[in-house]
């Protein structure tokens, strides 16, 4: 679960706050580092660039913030063996302000052991989103 919160505190920041180039590029290789061998062959240096900086755009054209986050609970955490590979799933809610409505977005994450450590193997967006106005 450390991975995890490392990870939403590198996108907390770099959609948040208006980042210099050279600042950019030092989140995004915190991110990298976080990436399994598997996605890291499927997302080069520059997709993963033009697609975060597009992202990040998008933020700021929406005025839109990511104001916190929770990470799963490592009682929460499931691990299964694929493959011969240790695995673990794990969800992350960001919480999203965007004008006056405030938003959680929930982000499942698939989790691989590498050398140790654990990393990303894959992620995609999950649909239950709930929605509050302040």
């Amino acid at each position: 679960a450390d991975a995890m919160k490392l990870y939403g505190r590198i996108n907390q920041c770099m959609n948040n706050t208006e980042l210099e180039d050279d600042e950019f590029d030092k989140l995004l290789a915190q991110l990298r580092m976080l990436y399994s061998t598997t996605l890291l062959e499927q997302n080069t240096l520059e997709e993963h660039t033009e697609n975060l900086k597009a992202e990040i755009s998008g933020f700021e054209e929406n005025k839109r913030r990511i104001v916190n986050y929770t990470v799963d609970k490592s009682s929460s955490v499931k691990y299964e063996e694929i493959d011969g590979r240790e695995c673990a799933y794990i969800q992350i809610a960001f919480f999203i302000s965007e004008n006056s409505t405030y938003s959680k977005s929930f982000q499942d994450y698939v989790l691989v052991r590498e050398n140790g450590n654990w990393k990303i193997l894959a992620f995609k967006k999950n649909n239950d989103q709930e929605k509050e106005n302040s």
